[in-house]
């Protein structure tokens, strides 16, 4: 049986890589106070909440007025938690989707759950609305009558849709962010994970050539890349001698896991050297993910005036590691496939003027960390 429902859908913007830059106590925090937020306004409005994952909540009002107050409402409490958090990856960056139309009620597993095109729109719509806004589809807007404040953005064309739908906004938009709308480029985390998977790859590949110790080499020009491209997205200025001390910071902390994976290495080529190779590069791919996620953090801290402490690198540490392990050992073709087109770009840091110094103090370094 269907029948018409106002649709509400929220979302943390960027929410998968917040995810894998904070440890599960940050984490458990964001989301506990997210809750609060939103189960408070909906007792307010009087608004069902049909279920919640994670970030994004389902939720159905009783009238288009009430679905709007409720939305205004949770983004102005989330926008003062935001406030108080300087580090961009502590924010909620809440957006919400605003639909109207038919839906169909469905019970599973004693639960109820709805579904219909207006649920499937708001979920498109959701994807391209910004953080801190609150988009509509037009029949919504329609609804309101009178009430209407919104303004309209543009029709989008979403994949699958034959028709183009008209985007209407009950938040001011600024040019620049008119502009951008419908561009699917990534984030700027998105971004960031990019060069961090490419560079795991690539340290995958490396750690499976069959001469022991001598990846060690190759490793260390992996992560100076990370450190450097990750400077340059987030404009942090850092040069390859300032790289080096970061290089430092970060592993020091870990030191166990790096020597201990750069040990499993060795042994396995001299124990196993017809396979050592292929059983080791899943685990160099998740160690070389795992701190480049520890450097994405590093900088986001150092934007907010903050240092990430080394009990928080070794959460992001552990929290990555066995994840990107398992996944490494199913996409070994996938890894193949971006470092062929990664790897010389990868190791062009050590082509830099003054990069054997850098990287014979860092071996130094990282010798004097293990005794």
């Amino acid at each position: 049986m269907s029948e018409k429902k106002y649709i509400i859908l929220t979302d943390i913007k960027e929410f998968t890589y917040k995810n894998s830059l904070l440890t599960n106590s940050q984490l458990e925090s964001m989301l506990q106070e997210f809750d609060r937020i939103v189960m408070s306004a909906a007792l307010e409005y009087n608004v069902s909440i049909v279920k919640s994952i994670w970030d994004a909540y389902l939720a159905l009002g009783q009238s288009a007025q009430s679905c709007l107050d409720f939305s205004q409402k949770i983004l102005k409490q989330t926008q003062l938690y935001d406030d108080q958090n300087k580090i961009k990856i502590k924010k909620i960056d809440l957006r919400v989707a605003l639909t109207y139309g038919e839906v169909t009620k469905n019970k599973s597993m004693n639960l109820d759950d709805y579904f219909w095109e207006c649920i499937n729109l708001a979920s498109r719509i959701i994807d391209i609305t910004p953080a801190w806004k609150i988009f509509a589809s037009v029949l919504f807007c329609k609804e309101l009558g009178a009430a209407d404040t919104s303004t309209s953005l543009w029709k989008h064309s979403f994949h699958g849709m034959l028709t183009k739908t008209e985007i209407r906004s009950f938040t001011k938009i600024s040019d620049k962010e008119r502009e951008e709308l419908g561009s699917h480029g990534d984030g700027l985390l998105a971004e960031c994970d990019n060069i961090v998977f490419r560079s795991a790859c690539v340290s995958a590949i490396l750690s499976a050539q069959p001469i022991p110790f001598v990846e060690s080499f190759n490793i260390i020009a992996v992560h100076m890349y990370m450190i450097l491209k990750l400077s340059q997205k987030l404009e942090r200025g850092v040069t390859l001698r300032s790289g080096g001390k970061i290089f430092s910071e970060v592993v020091s902390p870990l030191w166990a896991w790096y020597f201990g994976s750069q040990w499993m290495n060795t042994l396995a080529k001299i124990f196993l050297p017809w396979i050592g190779w292929y059983l080791y590069s899943p685990i160099s791919f998740a160690v070389t993910y795992a701190t480049g996620k520890i450097y994405t953090a590093y900088f986001f801290y150092q934007m907010g005036w903050e240092t990430l402490q080394s009990s928080e690198m070794s959460g992001i540490f552990a929290k990555q590691r066995q994840a990107w392990h398992e996944l490494a050992k199913r996409e070994k073709k996938n890894i193949l496939k971006v470092w062929r087109q990664f790897y010389s770009d990868v190791l062009w840091v050590k082509s830099k003027q003054g990069y054997s110094s850098i990287q014979k103090d860092l071996i130094a370094m990282l010798k004097s960390q293990k005794k």
